[in-house]
C-alpha cells in the first residue's frame, strides 16, 4: 500500500478548527464568611446570567433531519452517577455556581508581524463561569472557526493561532511588541486594543505599580468582567475579591481540528510530518525546522504525547482516524472522515470537555491550597501570630478534605476509551503526584500545629505552677505567723460593716468565696490563653493579695466580727422616767450602748 509523503504544514488544509478555553482562576485569601454569596450577587448581571439548572443542552451538530446527533443524555450517562451528581446538579446544592453569557456572539483576531497582519474571525459559542466555594472560578469559553468569514485556514495557520489566542498576557517583548500574542482582538466587532500591553515601557511601570502583578491583555478582562483578577487596574482600585491566575500566561485549552478531504480522508492525516505532531502536542506555532526541539528529546515525550487507538495505520483499514494529543496545559484530537467530523468532534465539546474541567478545577485547588499553606506558614515563627498559623491549617485541612471527598474523581466512566482518555489527562498534568505533594505538607503543617498548640499549654501550665505554689507558700506562712503587723483598725473596721451589711455569716462566706473564685479564674485566662510572660508580676502580686486576704479572714477567726469584737460592756441603765417636769434633755447614749455583734464562740452577755 502507498502512503503519501509528509507534507509541510503549509500545504495541509483544516476543514474545521475548534477551541475550548478552560482558564481556572483562585483566591489566595477568602475575603470573608459570606464572599461566595455576595460575589455571585455581584457577578449576577446584564453580562452574566445565573444558570440554576446545570442540565442544558449544547447546541451541536444536526443530521440530515435536523436532529441533533448528540446530546446531553448521552454525554450524561457517559459517566458514573456520583459524577452526574456534581456536573448537573441544580441550585438548591451549593457546590457550585454557574453563569452564563449569551451576549457575546464573535471573536476576531488580528495575527501577524506587524507588515502582513491576518484578521481570523470565530463564533463564540458557548461561555460560561463556574465558582466554587473553596475560592476556585473556572472560565469556559468555546471559539468555533468561521469557514464562511474567513479564507481557507491550513495546518500552520492552525498552529499559530492554538498558540496565540492562549495567552493572557505577553510573556516576552519581540520588534516592540508582545511576542506569541495577538496584535488585537476584536469583540462583537468592538477592538480592545492593548491596553498596558502596547510597549514594554508602558507594561513595566504598570507591572510594578500593581504589585509586580503582570498587565492582562484586554479582551480577557473584556469577557471576565465584572470579576476582578489580579494585575488589572480593578484589582489596584477594588476591594472585592481578586482572583488570580494559578498558572502563567497560557491559559489550558482543548483543540479540534479536522483536515477531512474529499476521499481520501485518511491521507491528511499520514501527510502531516512527525515533527508537526509534535508542534500540535505542545501546542508551539508553524516553525520552517523539521522539528521544534531535539528529535531524540522528543522521543521520550512520544508516549505521553500521543493515544492512538484509532489514528491511521500504514496497513489500511477504516477510511477515517483520530488521534488524541495530551500536553497538560493542551489537549487536542485531530482527525478526519465523517465519524470525526460528527461523534468525535461532539465528545470533545462535551464528554472530554467536562474531563478537562474535573482535572483542572482539581489541578488549581491543589495549588491554591499548596499556596495558602506557604502563606500560613510565614506567620508560624512572628510573635502572637502562633494562634492564627494553627486557626489557617485547620481550615485549609478541613478545605482539602471535602474536597477530596467531595470533588475529586479518580475515575469518571466505566468506558474503556473514556477511562484511558481521562488517566492520559491526570497524567500529563501529574495530579496524582501533586496530590501526595499537597497532603505530605498539609500533614506536616498540622503535626506542627500540634506541637506549637502542645508547647503553649505546657508552658502556660508551669508558670501558673510556679505562680501558684509561691502564693499557697506565702498564704501558709502568713497565716500561721498572723495578720497584726498588715491588718490594723481601719481594716478592722471596714471588715466589721461588711459583715454588718451582710447580716449573717453566709453571705459574707459567699462573697468570700465569690472574689476568690474571680481572681482564680482571672489568672487562669491569663496564663493559658493570654500567656504574656510580661504580665506574671501583675499574676504574682494579685495571687500574693489573694491570699493575704484569705489569710486575713483566717486570723478574723473565720468571720470578722471576732477581730471586732470589744470588751464585755459595763452595766448600763436606763434613764427612767420621770415625772420632773424641769428636765427637758434626755442623755445621748454613748458608744458602748451599741453592742458588738454576738461572737460565734462565746454566749451573748445579758445587759
Amino acid at each position: 500500500m502507498t502512503h503519501p509523503a509528509p507534507a509541510r504544514a503549509t500545504e495541509i488544509p483544516v476543514k474545521d478548527f475548534r477551541q475550548i478555553f478552560v482558564w481556572p482562576l483562585v483566591l489566595d485569601k477568602k475575603p470573608g464568611e459570606n464572599w461566595f454569596n455576595d460575589l455571585s450577587k455581584k457577578i449576577c448581571g446584564p453580562n452574566w446570567k445565573k444558570v440554576s439548572d446545570l442540565w442544558q443542552p449544547v447546541t451541536g451538530k444536526q443530521d440530515d433531519n435536523d436532529n441533533s446527533i448528540l446530546g446531553t443524555y448521552e454525554e450524561a450517562v457517559y459517566f458514573h452517577d456520583f459524577v452526574r451528581d456534581f456536573l448537573y446538579q441544580k441550585d438548591g446544592d451549593a457546590q457550585q455556581k454557574v453563569f452564563q453569557r449569551k451576549d457575546l456572539k464573535t471573536l476576531t483576531a488580528t495575527i501577524g508581524d506587524g507588515t502582513s497582519d491576518k484578521d481570523y474571525h470565530f463564533a463564540i459559542d458557548h461561555c460560561t463561569l463556574h465558582f466554587f466555594p473553596f475560592g476556585v472560578a473556572i472560565l469556559t469559553l468555546e471559539l468555533g472557526f468561521d469557514a464562511g468569514a474567513n479564507t481557507p485556514l491550513t495546518l500552520d495557520q492552525a498552529q499559530t493561532l492554538i498558540d496565540y489566542l492562549r495567552r493572557a498576557y505577553a510573556p516576552f517583548w519581540k520588534d516592540g511588541a508582545p511576542g506569541l500574542s495577538p496584535k488585537n482582538v476584536t469583540i462583537n466587532d468592538v477592538p480592545c486594543g492593548l491596553g498596558d500591553l502596547q510597549d514594554r515601557t508602558t507594561a513595566s511601570a504598570a507591572m510594578h505599580k500593581r504589585g509586580f502583578r503582570e498587565p492582562m491583555f484586554p479582551w480577557w478582562e473584556h469577557i471576565l468582567a465584572p470579576l476582578v483578577i489580579e494585575g488589572t487596574k480593578a484589582a489596584k482600585e477594588n476591594k472585592e475579591p481578586v482572583f488570580r491566575q494559578v498558572l502563567d500566561e497560557r491559559i489550558p485549552v482543548m483543540t479540534t481540528l479536522s483536515l477531512t478531504r474529499g476521499e481520501g480522508h485518511r491521507s491528511n492525516l499520514e501527510r502531516v510530518s512527525d515533527g508537526d505532531w509534535f508542534r500540535l502536542a505542545a501546542a508551539d506555532a508553524a516553525g520552517n525546522d523539521p522539528y521544534p526541539y531535539n528529535p531524540d528529546f522528543l522521543e521520550h515525550y512520544r508516549d505521553s504525547f500521543f493515544y492512538d487507538r484509532f489514528h491511521a495505520h500504514r496497513d489500511g483499514g477504516q477510511s477515517g482516524a483520530t488521534r488524541f494529543l495530551f500536553a497538560g496545559y493542551h489537549f487536542a484530537a485531530v482527525g478526519a472522515g465523517w465519524f470525526f467530523d460528527n461523534l468525535v468532534t461532539e465528545h470533545m465539546r462535551r464528554h472530554y470537555r467536562q474531563m478537562v474541567f474535573i482535572v483542572q478545577l482539581e489541578h488549581a485547588t491543589l495549588l491554591m491550597l499548596s499556596s495558602r499553606l506557604s502563606h500560613a506558614a510565614k506567620h508560624k515563627n512572628l510573635k502572637n501570630e502562633t494562634k492564627n498559623f494553627r486557626t489557617e491549617v485547620i481550615e485549609i485541612e478541613n478545605e482539602f478534605l471535602n474536597f477530596t471527598h467531595r470533588y475529586r474523581f479518580t475515575g469518571v466512566s466505566n468506558q474503556l476509551q473514556g477511562t484511558e482518555i481521562y488517566d492520559k489527562l491526570r497524567q500529563s498534568m501529574g495530579i496524582d503526584r501533586l496530590f501526595d505533594d499537597v497532603r505530605t505538607e498539609l500533614q506536616q503543617a498540622s503535626e506542627f500545629a500540634l506541637a506549637l498548640e502542645q508547647h503553649e499549654a505546657t508552658e502556660a501550665s508551669h508558670q501558673l505552677t510556679e505562680v501558684a505554689t509561691l502564693g499557697v507558700v506565702i498564704g501558709i506562712v502568713v497565716g500561721a505567723l498572723g495578720m497584726n503587723v498588715l491588718i490594723g483598725k481601719p481594716l478592722e473596721s471596714c471588715l466589721t460593716k461588711i459583715y454588718n451589711l451582710t447580716n449573717f455569716g453566709l453571705a459574707f462566706d459567699l462573697l468570700q468565696a465569690g472574689a476568690i473564685l474571680a481572681i482564680t479564674a482571672f489568672l487562669t485566662l491569663l496564663f493559658v490563653f493570654r500567656n504574656a510572660r510580661c504580665k506574671l508580676k501583675i499574676s504574682l502580686i494579685i495571687l500574693v493579695m489573694c491570699g493575704l486576704l484569705t489569710s486575713g479572714f483566717s486570723w478574723f477567726g473565720l468571720h470578722p466580727q471576732n477581730a471586732a469584737e470589744t470588751p464585755p460592756a459595763q452595766n448600763q441603765t436606763t434613764q427612767a422616767e420621770t415625772n420632773e417636769p424641769d428636765k427637758t434633755t434626755q442623755q445621748t447614749p454613748s458608744t458602748n450602748d451599741l453592742k458588738a455583734p454576738p461572737a460565734l464562740n462565746s454566749p451573748v452577755e445579758n445587759n
